[in-house]
């Protein structure tokens, strides 16, 4: 993480979103202490995340996008 980070002028934090589509992804996202985005059409099913829940879903880029323009 400190080398995607590296130059930016940010840490890792909350304020990171690190956005993936499978459960290595929130995984990685949760020991940074960031804020996991599970990025993929189908909703998380039951129990499938538990471990490492995503903060947010979002179904496809499209709305990522819309939903990031509007904060």
């Amino acid at each position: 993480m400190a080398l995607a980070l590296k130059g930016s002028g940010f840490g890792p934090g909350p304020a990171v979103w690190i956005a993936g589509d499978a459960d290595i992804d929130l995984e990685c996202a949760h020991n940074a202490g960031c804020t996991p985005v599970l990025l993929r059409q189908a909703s998380p099913g039951p129990g499938e995340f538990d471990a490492h829940p995503p903060a947010r879903h979002f179904a496809a880029c499209g709305a990522l996008s819309k939903f990031v323009k509007n904060l």
